[in-house]
């Protein structure tokens, strides 16, 4: 399943290419999404728990699939999924851990992923894919590097899937199940009715790849189920005033309860969630979180010349489309682009022009 962008009669898979059109026919980017969102029934809750929808997942796609691989970055979401296949003992051929190659950046995969790898007895079906200061320079050199790029979100300097970079780990069969872990729904509360809905920054990260699947968001019962979990979590838990910052992801206060809402097991990771989740900045370059800042720190003392070839990169995007970036600057993702919103307690599909006519705003119902 694809995530879908309109401009005008096109459509698009990837939003960079819809961006580019976008300017140049001076039209609007519409964000579709997957295709079953529009004609589901998400007001209905499945009565299974999430634990048992996320075995019947995994159970389905071990038996349609000749072959199966979990990439597995150990955080909450891919843990999950893998810990429902460990623990019912269902077919898995293969894991893959991608690896920036910077030391301080590579933690979750370092300190937690590949421990409970080892503790499960993993490692022989597990491949980690390491990029190297020369996957850097090969494709920062490159001055037009972002045109390869499949996901806006992978302005971002640090190279993790970058699989163009590393072929051998890739193939073109569709019977070869590469499930993701995909991102939480996002809830919202809206003239005394709740609603889910999509913004298009949660699912435009990754390359997409020939048989790729997003383990949550692309199963209908396991994505219903999500957002009626964490919307009766706010409802007995959280502040009312503060209903509509749950499910942002920048809001540091939530995070950790929003991943548990959701269904999601993080063990160990929890120290790691917090770490990522502060505004950071490298000499007056803004950059989205830890991980990006630390990169950057250690390539300008290195390589600082990659550096600069993926600024020039940065300053080109802006000078054309810096309207279509957060605060202008491409390093910071895209504006979000949003679904659909949809009823979590009728048979209701509503737009955000008709749900917010004077403009879109979550501060608080």
């Amino acid at each position: 399943m694809q995530h879908i962008w309109k401009v005008g009669n096109k459509t698009y898979t990837n939003k960079l290419k819809a961006i580019y059109n976008s300017e140049s026919q001076n039209l609007p980017i519409y964000y579709q999404g997957l295709a079953w969102w529009n004609n589901h029934d998400w007001h209905v809750e499945p009565t299974e728990s999430f634990e048992k929808l996320c075995l019947d997942r995994a159970v389905q796609l071990s038996k349609q699939y000749d072959k199966v691989t979990i990439y597995y970055s150990g955080g909450s979401d891919s843990h999950t999924i893998l810990k429902t296949f460990v623990d019912y003992n269902l077919k898995l051929d293969q894991i893959v851990c991608a690896k920036s190659g910077i030391l301080s950046t590579d933690f979750e995969i370092d300190s937690f992923a590949i421990p409970y790898l080892q503790a499960n007895k993993l490692l022989d079906k597990t491949k980690i894919i390491t990029h190297t200061p020369i996957d850097y320079e090969n494709f920062f050199n490159n001055p037009y590097w972002f045109e390869s790029l499949q996901g806006s979100q992978q302005l971002q300097f640090r190279l993790q899937q970058y699989w163009s970079l590393h072929e051998e780990y890739i193939d073109d069969d569709e019977n070869h199940a590469k499930i993701f872990g995909g991102e939480k729904p996002r809830v919202c509360h809206v003239d005394d009715k709740w609603y889910t809905y999509n913004l298009d920054i949660d699912h435009d990260a990754r390359t997409v790849l020939p048989g790729q699947i997003d383990f949550y968001t692309g199963d209908p019962a396991l994505a219903t189920k999500q957002a009626h979990m964490v919307k009766d979590y706010i409802k007995n838990h959280v502040p009312s005033i503060d209903w509509n910052r749950f499910t942002d992801q920048s809001n540091k206060k939530y995070y950790k309860d929003y991943c548990l809402a959701s269904g999601r097991t993080y063990d160990k990771t929890k120290s790691f969630l917090v770490k990522n989740q502060y505004d950071h900045n490298v000499g007056g370059f803004e950059v989205h979180n830890f991980k990006e800042q630390s990169s950057l720190k250690e390539f300008i003392r290195s390589m600082p010349n990659i550096v600069e070839n993926y600024k020039k990169g940065i300053i080109d995007l802006q000078q054309a489309y810096a309207k279509y970036f957060n605060k202008g600057m491409p390093q910071l993702g895209t504006v979000g682009s949003l679904s659909k919103f949809y009823s979590l307690e009728s048979r209701e599909t509503i737009t955000v022009d008709h749900l917010f006519p004077q403009g879109f705003h979550l501060d608080h119902s």
